[in-house]
């Protein structure tokens, strides 16, 4: 016994004695175990007509496909007819030519033979009619039914698009078949043949070379390339987004294994940029990239470099025309550096950078300064920046931006013009580098010389600012110095003020506070006399105006005529405290029996007295 399936195995005909596999007559049915052993199909009772139809439709498919085979060799074998008769034609007439030409009077003779080569071609234009009928027949006869279960409806199969020569009820099903498989499916609907859709349920694995819907929703695709129109999306992740030109380096992320020069290629991605290779320096020579230009736009170029020690290097812009020698040549860009990590870098080429008449240009990375650096260049892209919107790696390269809130680690612009910005980085050189920089950020405005910070203006430095100090090597806070060094005199009137005869201290004091601005102090003193036949001593005074303690100022020292400089080192100040500034005055030897001046009986007398005071950060050195 043989049992037909369709194309998704489910059971259509039993041939054979039903006894052999114990299936009940077609009159009884079958059991309810036969049914569930051919998956739960349970046919209803057939008329003998239909089982008429449904045992001849075997038959009737073979007899429509050798119907299609000898239609399709009659086609051939009409061709073939007639290309040989109108071949037979043609050397015919080329004869009846040739006659006319040799036999001027025998006319009727040619024009018997033209009658008889037409009517061959007649003929072979008959049999060609022949064949297209019978393969209009054939195509005819190909199209079947088969009786769906429900008894009403038909299933109709034909290599061909649904026909209006069948007799289709609501709801038949036409099958447009190919090489045994459906590739096309219709129901027939309101009177007319309307295509429906294939749930994603009966085809889960699709695979077609060209795919076009309306309306598709996929879990997920991987798509080398995508055409669209428009894109609506809730999320997307992009490596790169580029609306504008392509680059116009040609081989920038190093799809193909070629050398730039003295520069070797290397196959090693960048996972970062998406390079697929890239180009290694091993003597220091400099790399020359060559680019079409855009006219009358600025370019953005950018590129990945590092290398194995610290390098500075520069670029140059070589500017070509189609013939001729060199129309410029100019550094631009300032310097740059490459360390042993991979870093980012952009350069907006400007459009009157360019000669007039510069139709190609030559991008050449130069003055590779450490010849044991083995610099590295990756993902080399030049993309016009006017009309263009280049998105990658986090940064976009535009001519215009408008939007209402930006958030972004690295925004490069000619001109920046805002009202606020907030918590940004502004570097004059690199984001990423302190050599020859000034980089403002949340913290304040830091200004580098070779990498080492010159100026810092900010809160969390004392005063506000600091600068670098040569002596001491480090940042010294400016305001201490600044505010902190004050300078203090006194000129006594008339001749001065005498000592005291009986070698008791005297007290001099300035009439101005000092406010400490550090923990020590470095003064220099001066105490002048109006004469110096005695010795007068003087030593400074530093008194805490908030607790009254008088602090170590160190020795005594001279006065004079002319005044001697004198450094006091002065610990225990506090920030923020005024103090009291003065001197200890007293005679020093000698007795009160002496006159200071001969004849005049007069004692000496302080003239001027000055102090000069600075903060720690300067008494240190």
């Amino acid at each position: 016994m043989n049992v037909q399936v369709d194309d998704h195995n489910r059971p259509m005909l039993v041939l054979g004695p039903a006894e052999e596999a114990g299936i009940h007559d077609r009159e009884n049915g079958l059991t309810p175990e036969q049914v569930t052993a051919m998956g739960g199909l349970m046919p209803e009772p057939i008329d003998p007509e239909t089982q008429k139809l449904i045992d001849e439709f075997p038959g009737r498919i073979a007899a429509n496909e050798q119907a299609l085979k000898e239609a399709e060799e009659a086609r051939k074998q009409a061709a073939a007819e007639t290309s040989k008769t109108l071949g037979e034609l043609d050397g015919k007439l080329g004869a009846f030519q040739t006659v006319l030409v040799e036999v001027q009077g025998d006319a009727s003779q040619a024009s018997a033979k033209a009658d008889q080569a037409a009517g061959k071609a007649d003929t072979a234009s008959g049999k060609a009619d022949e064949a297209s009928k019978k393969a209009g027949q054939a195509e005819k006869v190909a199209v079947q039914a088969v009786t769906a279960a429900n008894g009403k409806n038909k299933i109709w199969t034909s290599p061909g698009t649904p026909s209006g020569s069948v007799a289709a009820v609501e709801g038949d099903i036409w099958w447009q078949t190919s090489g045994g498989a459906v590739i096309g499916q219709w129901q027939y609907k309101d009177g007319r043949w309307v295509a429906t859709q294939i749930n994603s349920s009966v085809i889960a694995n699709l695979d077609v070379g060209k795919l076009t819907a309306g309306n598709a929703m996929i879990s997920e695709a991987v798509i080398n390339k995508l055409w669209a129109g428009g894109l609506a999306a809730k999320t997307a992740q992009f490596q790169s987004v580029v609306v504008a030109p392509g680059n116009l380096i040609e081989n920038g992320y190093g799809e193909k294994n070629e050398p730039r020069g003295s520069w070797s290629y290397k196959k090693e991605e960048h996972p970062d940029s998406g390079a697929k290779g890239m180009w290694v320096n091993p003597s220091n020579n400099s790399l020359v990239v060559p680019a079409p230009t855009r006219s009358g736009e600025d370019l953005v170029l950018t590129w990945w470099v590092r290398a194995n020690y610290w390098v500075a290097y520069k670029i140059a812009i070589r500017c070509l025309a189609e013939s001729g020698p060199d129309l410029s040549y100019t550094y631009r860009g300032g310097s740059f550096s490459a360390n042993s990590s991979w870093k980012k870098e952009n350069l907006i080429i400007k459009r009157d950078w360019l000669a007039a008449g510069t139709t190609q240009i030559e991008i050449v990375f130069l003055d590779w300064g450490n010849a044991y650096s083995r610099p590295a260049i990756a993902a080399l892209d030049l993309r016009p920046q006017v009309g263009a919107v280049m998105i990658a790696d986090g940064a976009v390269n535009a001519d215009k931006i408008l939007a209402g809130s930006i958030g972004t680690k690295e925004l490069t612009a000619d001109n920046i013009a805002g009202k606020r910005f907030v918590g940004s980085t502004f570097a004059s050189a690199s984001t990423t580098s302190t050599w020859n920089n000034t980089i403002m950020n949340p913290s304040g405005i830091h200004v580098y010389k070779n990498g080492v910070e010159q100026v810092r203006l900010s809160a969390d430095t004392p005063g506000g600012l600091a600068v670098y100090n040569e002596q001491s090597k480090m940042l010294t806070p400016l305001p201490g110095i600044v505010f902190g060094m004050k300078v203090f005199a006194r000129e006594y009137g008339g001749s001065g003020q005498a000592i005291n005869s009986n070698g008791s201290i005297q007290y001099h004091w300035f009439e101005a506070p000092y406010y400490a601005t550090s923990d020590r102090l470095v003064v220099w003193s001066s105490v002048r006399m109006d004469c110096d036949p005695w010795r007068i001593i003087y030593r400074l005074v530093v008194q805490d105006k908030t607790t009254g303690r008088m602090l170590n100022t160190g020795d005594w020292g001279d006065a004079s005529l002319s005044g001697s400089s004198v450094p006091h080192l002065v610990d225990g100040t506090v920030s923020g405290r005024s103090y009291r500034i003065g001197f200890e005055v007293r005679r020093e030897g000698g007795s009160p029996g002496y006159k200071s001046r001969p004849g005049t009986g007069a004692w000496p007398k302080v003239t001027h007295i000055s102090a000069f005071v600075l903060p720690s950060s300067m008494a240190e050195k």
